[in-house]
């Protein structure tokens, strides 16, 4: 779907700027760091020493411009919320197959805890970041924040499409509307 998309929606022009980055050294660099950074290992490291990378100053603030910029926060909060209603979906219709799903319970409970849940996947996310990118001399991260400025287009349209699939799956899985819209199951 990402892929789809992306050929629709970018020009030429944007195509070409996107292959230079990422075939430039320091692109290839980048794209090594956050491959290492996606891995189970990886994620057990940085849960174990979280609190150390958040004592990284000298990396905090870079990491706060690319979560600003990528919208990486949000994402993880949409995809949260998605797979939580997902799971209360499956839980409630399991527990309840006749009983038609009112997701108003959900939803308080859901608003309640959002303050809570955002500030702690807001330092993981801070946190994965610092780890990710600890290896990346700070002027090198400068200009990658300037080429994640430039092409936000990009990742815009790449995280609509994972999004997108993410809520499609709970659709089609569940039988109802696209979380979030209101509509009940039938």
């Amino acid at each position: 779907r990402a892929a789809v998309e992306v050929k629709q929606q970018l020009s030429k022009d944007d195509a070409d700027v996107l292959i230079h980055w990422y075939t430039s050294d320091l692109g290839k660099q980048i794209a090594a760091a956050e491959t290492n950074a996606s891995t189970p290992k990886a994620f057990a490291v940085i849960s174990e020493n979280i609190v150390s990378l958040l004592s990284r100053q000298d990396r905090i603030e870079s990491a706060a411009k690319i979560d600003k910029l990528l919208g990486q926060t949000d994402h993880a909060m949409r995809a949260h919320h998605i797979s939580d209603l997902a799971f209360y979906i499956a839980i409630r219709t399991a527990a309840s197959p006749d009983k038609p799903l009112d997701l108003e319970m959900y939803k308080r409970e859901n608003a309640r805890q959002m303050p809570v849940v955002r500030e702690k996947m807001e330092q993981l996310v801070t946190a994965t970041l610092v780890y990710t990118y600890k290896d990346i001399s700070p002027e090198a991260l400068s200009r990658y924040i300037l080429f994640i400025d430039q092409s936000r287009r990009y990742h815009q349209i790449i995280t609509r499409s994972i999004e997108g699939s993410m809520t499609e799956m709970i659709k089609r899985w569940t039988g109802m509307a696209a979380p979030g819209s209101g509509q009940k199951k039938q």
